[in-house]
């Protein structure tokens, strides 16, 4: 109820376990206490977009785990934000970036 939906993202899907994700953007005025669910989300970060927008921010990096592909990484005060969150926010700031809203 306290989420004002602004749109969706362009489909996402997962290297390890080949899921397509779809994500959607909404805002939330008043926030209160979030809870993850523990079986999809490892933490919740509140991470400003600008911080995420800032040169160096984002990179991709091979990673052995999966089979030296290239991981997309975005690292913000000493957390790893990777893989399909990653892209997604990558998309999510290429919008911003450009002025116009999520359709």
């Amino acid at each position: 109820e306290a989420v004002e939906l602004l749109g969706a993202l362009d489909d996402c899907r997962t290297f390890a376990s080949s899921y397509l994700i779809t994500p959607f953007v909404g805002y939330v005025a008043h926030a209160g206490p979030l809870t993850a669910a523990p079986d999809e989300v490892a933490e919740i970060l509140c991470v400003p977009l600008a911080e995420l927008a800032a040169p160096g921010a984002y990179g991709e990096e091979s990673w052995a785990e999966y089979g030296l592909r290239l991981v997309a990484v975005y690292r913000w005060l000493g957390q790893v934000i990777w893989g399909a969150t990653a892209r997604m926010l990558r998309g999510l700031l290429g919008l911003v970036g450009a002025g116009r809203a999520p359709d």
